[in-house]
């Protein structure tokens, strides 16, 4: 595992939250949904992990994971693996970005954020 060649810019705590409180969250911190978002909220397979986990967060480049910038998907993926590091899902990017980004007024949507 090749994770120390990256900086850790962020180590946050995930997990151990119910559906009810995770869209509680979402709501404290202005997130308004829309109607993509509330199909993927509603529906039964999504089950927010009961686990709690310490994850660290890294910012990279494709050039430091020696990629073109023409790569694929499956090479990023390849090749984030092989450095040992792990894909964020799209729900975690916007939650996360919901924390960061603070109280102004954002709908969640199939592309994570729109302004409002």
């Amino acid at each position: 595992m090749m994770t120390s060649k990256f900086d850790v810019f962020k180590e946050i705590t995930i997990g151990g939250l119910s559906k009810e409180q995770l869209l509680q969250l979402l709501s404290e911190a202005g997130i308004q949904f829309n109607q993509y978002a509330n199909t993927l909220f509603d529906h039964p397979h999504f089950l927010p992990s009961t686990q709690v986990k310490k994850v660290k967060l890294v910012k990279t480049t494709l050039a430091a994971m020696e990629l073109s910038e023409s790569c694929s998907f499956e090479e990023f993926s390849n090749q984030a693996t092989a450095l040992g590091l792990k894909l964020c899902p799209p729900i975690f990017s916007c939650i996360f970005k919901a924390r960061i980004l603070g109280s102004t007024r954002r709908t969640l949507s199939n592309n994570c954020f729109k302004e409002t």
